[in-house]
C-alpha cells in the first residue's frame, strides 16, 4: 500500500467533513477583509501634535533605560509649523517647527497637593490649571521665567534622562523626598544647552519616529519655559502614523484606535489577528476535525481492510498522523501566504519571517494531534479525543501564563528570594518538562515584530522579549511528540483487532 494513498485518504476525510473547506472559505473572507484596509498617512502637523502627548514618559541613561520613571508635569506645545520639503509620503518630507516645553515648580505643586488634601473637594489656587481642549488657561503663576534648577520639573526630568540607570533610580527617590536633596541640587545644576537639546532630540526621535536634522534651543535662562527650533529629516515610512480605513475607505477607525505607526498596524494584523486569534481558532477546529481520523480508522471493517495490506502497523499509524498534519499545513499556508502577499502589496512592508508562522503553527498543532492520536488508539472514542485534547491545550495555556507571571515577578530585586521553594521548583520543573507551545508563540511574535522600527518595538515592550532557547523549545516538544506517538504505535501493534 503506497504511503501517499494513506495521506490522500486523510485529506479526503477532512474534505468530506466539509470543515476544512469551511475553514478555507473563512480564511479567504478574512484575507478579503485585510485586503480592503486602506492605510492613510496622517497630515504632518497632526502627526506631530499627536505624539507630543507621549513626551511625559522619561527614560534614564539618555533614553536607553528599559523602564520610565514616574512622570512629572510638563507642558509641550507645537508652534510655527512649516513644510520645508513636500513628499508623496509625508514620512519622506522635511519640516520645521518650534517646540515649547514649560516645566512646573515642584515646591508649588507639593503645596497645592497638600492644600487640596487638607480641604477635600476644594481646588487650590496654586494647583495646576486643568487644560481645556478649546482654551488653555495661563499658568504664569506656576511657570516663572526663572527658578531654582532643582525646583523645575523640566530640569529634573532632563537630569534623569542625562544620568545612567542606577543614578536615575536614586534621583527618582530624591524627587519624591525619599533621599538627600543635595544630590538633586548637584545633578540639576549641571544642566546645559547641549543636555536640553539632546533631551528634546531624543524625545522627538523616539516618540515621533522622526529623524532630527537640527534641534537648537533659543537663548535664555536654563529654567522656566524653553523653546527649541527643530528641523526634521526624511524618516522611515513604517513609523509614520496612519489611519486605518476598512472596506476601501468606507469609514475611518481613527475615532476608535487613533493614528498608529504603519509598522505597528502590520504587526498587529500579522501577530495578533493571524498568529494569535486566527491560530487559536484554527488549532481548535483542527483538533475537532482530526479527532475523527484515528477512531474511524480503527472501526470494525475499516481496520481489518487496512491491516490486510502489505504495510506495518507502525507505518500505517504514522502516515495517518502525517495526513492529519496536512490539514493544518494547508489551512495555515493559505492564510499566511495570502496575508503576506496582500499586506505587502497594500503597505509595501514585506517581512519574509512572517512566513515562518506556517511551520510554527503546524508544529504547535503536531503536539496536540500527537496527544489526540494516542487517546484515539487507546480509547477509539471521538468524544474522548476532542475533550481531553482541548483540556490539555487549555491546561498548557494556563501553565504557560502562570510561568510568564513568575518570570516577570522574579526579575524584581529581592522577589526571587521571597518566593517559596516549592513555587520556584514547580514553575521551573513544569516549564522544563512540558511542551513549549508558549515559547513557539514568543518566537513567532519576535520574528513578526521586525515589521516595526526599533523605537516602536521599544514602546510596545518587545525590546525586552527575547527568543527562548530554540533547542529547548523544539527539543522538548519533539520529545513529547515522539513519546505520545511511541505509546500509540506500541498500543496499535499489540492490540488484537
Amino acid at each position: 500500500m503506497k504511503p501517499l494513498a494513506i495521506l490522500k485518504d486523510s485529506i479526503r476525510e477532512a474534505w468530506d467533513s466539509k470543515i476544512l473547506l469551511v475553514m478555507i472559505i473563512f480564511a479567504i473572507l478574512l484575507l478579503g477583509l485585510i485586503g480592503s484596509f486602506s492605510y492613510i498617512p496622517a497630515p504632518p502637523d497632526e502627526a506631530i501634535r499627536r505624539n507630543i502627548g507621549q513626551f511625559l514618559a522619561v527614560r534614564a541613561d539618555h533614553g536607553r533605560a528599559e523602564m520610565p520613571i514616574p512622570p512629572l508635569p510638563i507642558d509641550y506645545t507645537l508652534e510655527n509649523f512649516t513644510v520645508l520639503k513636500e513628499a508623496s509620503n509625508p514620512a519622506q518630507g522635511e519640516y520645521r517647527f518650534t517646540l515649547k516645553a514649560s516645566g512646573y515648580s515642584l515646591s508649588e505643586l507639593e503645596d497645592a497637593n497638600a492644600n487640596a488634601n487638607r480641604r477635600p473637594g476644594a481646588r487650590n489656587k496654586n494647583a495646576p490649571a486643568k487644560v481645556n481642549k478649546d482654551k488653555e488657561e495661563p499658568k504664569d503663576d506656576l511657570v516663572p521665567k526663572e527658578r531654582d534648577p532643582k525646583d523645575d520639573t523640566l530640569v529634573l526630568v532632563a537630569a534623569v534622562w542625562n544620568t545612567d540607570s542606577q543614578d536615575a533610580a536614586a534621583l527618582t527617590r530624591v524627587i519624591f523626598k525619599l533621599d538627600d536633596p543635595k544630590k538633586l541640587e548637584t545633578i540639576a545644576t549641571q544642566m546645559s544647552d547641549r543636555v536640553l537639546e539632546d533631551f528634546i532630540r531624543e524625545k522627538i526621535e523616539f516618540h515621533m519616529n522622526m529623524k532630527v536634522a537640527v534641534c537648537a534651543r533659543k537663548p535664555g535662562p536654563l529654567t522656566g519655559p524653553q523653546e527649541f527650533e527643530v528641523i526634521t529629516a526624511p524618516s522611515d515610512p513604517r513609523s509614520w502614523p496612519h489611519d486605518v480605513q476598512p472596506f476601501f475607505g468606507s469609514f475611518s477607525l481613527k475615532a476608535v484606535i487613533g493614528y498608529n505607526p504603519l509598522g505597528v498596524i502590520v504587526w498587529w494584523i500579522e501577530d495578533k489577528l493571524i498568529n494569535g486569534y486566527g491560530a487559536a481558532v484554527a488549532i481548535l477546529f483542527g483538533i475537532i476535525v482530526t479527532s475523527f481520523f484515528i477512531p474511524n480508522m480503527l472501526r470494525k471493517g475499516n481496520v481489518d481492510l487496512l491491516l490486510a495490506k502489505p504495510i506495518s502497523r507502525t507505518s500505517l499509524l504514522l502516515y495517518k498522523y502525517l495526513g492529519g498534519l496536512s490539514f493544518m499545513l494547508i489551512l495555515s499556508a493559505v492564510t499566511v501566504i495570502g496575508a503576506w502577499l496582500i499586506i505587502g502589496v497594500r503597505t509595501g512592508i514585506w517581512n519574509p519571517k512572517f512566513l515562518l508562522v506556517i511551520p510554527a503553527l503546524t508544529f504547535s498543532f503536531a503536539i496536540f494531534y500527537a496527544l489526540s492520536t494516542m487517546i484515539g488508539v487507546w480509547t477509539r472514542s471521538i468524544i474522548a479525543c476532542i475533550l481531553l485534547t482541548c483540556f490539555a491545550s487549555v491546561a498548557l495555556y494556563v501553565i504557560a501564563f502562570g510561568y510568564s507571571i513568575y518570570e516577570h515577578v522574579k526579575k524584581f530585586p529581592g522577589m526571587k528570594d521571597e518566593m517559596p521553594a516549592w513555587l520556584e521548583f514547580t514553575a521551573e520543573a513544569s516549564h522544563t518538562v512540558l511542551p513549549r507551545t508558549d515559547d513557539l508563540d514568543r518566537i513567532t511574535t519576535k520574528l513578526i515584530s521586525e515589521t516595526m522600527t526599533q523605537q516602536d518595538q521599544t514602546r510596545n515592550g518587545l525590546h525586552v522579549k527575547t527568543y527562548p532557547s530554540w533547542a529547548g523549545t523544539i527539543g522538548v516538544s519533539l520529545a513529547w511528540i515522539a513519546a505520545m506517538l511511541g505509546l500509540s504505535c506500541w498500543r496499535f501493534t499489540k492490540k488484537d483487532y
